[in-house]
């Protein structure tokens, strides 16, 4: 009997880590699906339901990286996969039952208080708004190439896989608004990441969204610059094994 007593105790531990690995498994797994439906979204700028995911992310879930990083990594791959012409968009009814469903699985598989984060210093000063960086063309560009005209400047990465490209949709869907009137306007992509982005890789990937829009980007010295002037912050994030990522406050696009 003095054998048993331990061994029921060991079996009592093991069936609990299993049922807590089953059921990380599940939160991993319906995580990952909202982001590839995320994905989904983007590439057909469905803007209202990516919000709407965003939105339940941010209520639901805990405030852990992990989640975070495979929500955008599954928006990421998912956004290029269709990006590259493997696939076309749902109907709204049947995706939009999709998201419901997940969203409802979400919200069924996460239940904890969420800790509230810390909120960014608000530096009140005004904005410099000078810049010296490389068009996607190679060419070098600064704030007095576009005087006389409004600018929209978005800072961002092209790995980023929500808000940057949802920026980036958005002014692209004004522009087709505003039809004669966005020629005074020069929309701008400023990257934070200018070691994976080039000028090649940026043309590429602003194409996507209008022609009128330019990437900008630089050596690490001159976008840190830039991003100071803008009162844009953002660190990189290197975690081994992983490929690294570059997080922050991106601020909103702005009109200069």
């Amino acid at each position: 009997m003095k054998y048993l007593f331990p061994f029921l105790i060991s079996l009592v531990l093991l069936l609990q880590a299993a049922v807590t690995t089953a059921s990380t498994h599940s939160q991993y797994r319906v995580v990952r699906q909202l982001g590839e439906l995320n994905g989904i979204a983007l590439h057909c700028r469905r803007i209202d339901e990516t919000r709407r995911m965003k939105r339940a992310m941010v209520e639901t879930l805990p405030k852990i990286k992990a989640l975070g990083d495979l929500f955008d990594q599954a928006s990421h791959e998912r956004f290029l996969s269709l990006s590259g012409g493997e696939g076309t968009c749902p109907l709204r009814s049947e995706f939009k039952q999709q998201i419901v469903a997940a969203i409802e699985e979400l919200r069924g598989q996460f239940s904890v208080e969420l800790e509230v984060e810390e909120e960014p210093v608000v530096d009140n000063a005004p904005i410099d708004g000078r810049y010296l960086l490389m068009n996607h063309h190679g060419q070098a560009i600064t704030d007095e190439d576009f005087r006389g005209n409004f600018q929209i400047i978005a800072f961002g990465y092209t790995h980023c896989p929500d808000i940057c490209p949802t920026s980036l949709a958005v002014i692209s869907m004004a522009m087709e608004i505003l039809g004669d009137e966005s020629k005074r306007i020069q929309p701008l992509f400023v990257t934070i990441d200018p070691t994976r982005d080039t000028a090649e890789v940026l043309s590429n990937y602003v194409g996507f969204f209008h022609p009128r829009i330019i990437g900008l980007t630089g050596s690490t010295e001159f976008v840190e610059r830039a991003a100071r002037n803008f009162k844009v912050r953002y660190e990189k994030v290197v975690n081994e094994g992983i490929v690294p990522t570059v997080t922050g406050w991106i601020t909103p696009p702005r009109f200069t």
